[in-house]
């Protein structure tokens, strides 16, 4: 875990790996709301109210999570799957549905949004090593809270942040990309970084990969908020799909027996 103090807020970054495989990113938000003073009678429609004549403006904070992943080997390919149902014809008690699976071959289709309504989630793909199954092994990336973009295409933030307005995007490895905004994102004038990356149109189903995956949190404040903002979390996670050819925690160790004598009358 880290923590990283920005202007007026803190935020945490931190990394869980369990037993059985998954791993997880927690991104916690706190600090101090920016505010600003209004009188009793004005409206406020893009900010809050959080205190007497004081209201919090309501923003959003993005972060860009780049993943360089190698799953059992440096050939990956990339899959979106969805959760759909199945067509009438094949679905006659119209309660089967089925996951599909879509391959992102080019960089130039590789910035993807998150739908809820479909589970939708991504896999990273190894083609040429497979499991007890007989399937090719992978990882799976899922969506945690997160939000669009407010910003128009057109402002300031809209044309260095163009990253933020999708949840994933894939890339050949480079090892001069490194930022999702660009190297001088401040400088920018606009569309460098992952808008730029993706024009080389490099090919990615059986390649060096690497994903950027960004969490959106769209913070409307609260007085719960003032005048030290209570802990949002946020993030995504990993999961083992089909790495491993069964739980890989079932051989945990137990726990050793608990004793039942009083504390400090016996030594196990």
């Amino acid at each position: 875990s880290s923590w990283a103090t920005v202007g007026n807020y803190d935020y945490g970054y931190y990394w869980y790996f369990y037993q059985d495989g998954s791993i997880e990113h927690e991104i916690k938000l706190t600090g101090i709301i920016q505010t600003k003073g209004v009188s009793d009678d004005e409206p406020s429609i893009t900010a809050h109210r959080v205190a007497k004549n004081l209201a919090g403006p309501i923003h959003q904070h993005f972060f860009s999570v780049r993943m360089d992943l190698d799953i059992d080997g440096v050939k990956n390919s990339v899959y979106e799957i969805d959760s759909v149902p199945l067509p009438a014809d094949q679905n006659p008690h119209d309660n089967a549905f089925q996951a599909v699976q879509t391959l992102i071959g080019s960089e130039s289709e590789s910035a993807r949004t998150v739908n809820s309504h479909s589970a939708r989630h991504w896999r990273v793909v190894n083609p040429d090593r497979f499991n007890a199954v007989g399937e090719p092994v992978a990882y799976g990336i899922f969506p945690g809270e997160t939000c669009a973009m407010m910003a128009g295409a057109d402002s300031s933030v809209g044309r260095r942040a163009t990253f933020a307005r999708n949840q994933l995007w894939v890339t050949q490895f480079a090892p001069d990309e490194l930022y999702a905004a660009g190297d001088y994102p401040s400088q920018s004038e606009g569309g460098d970084g992952l808008p730029a990356f993706t024009t080389q149109e490099r090919e990615l189903e059986g390649e060096d990969v690497v994903l950027w995956y960004t969490v959106g949190v769209n913070h409307i404040v609260r007085p719960e908020d003032f005048p030290v903002s209570s802990v949002h979390k946020t993030g995504f996670a990993m999961r083992p799909w089909g790495f491993f050819d069964t739980n890989p925690a079932l051989d945990v160790p137990p726990p050793a027996a608990a004793c039942d004598c009083p504390p400090g009358e016996c030594s196990c």
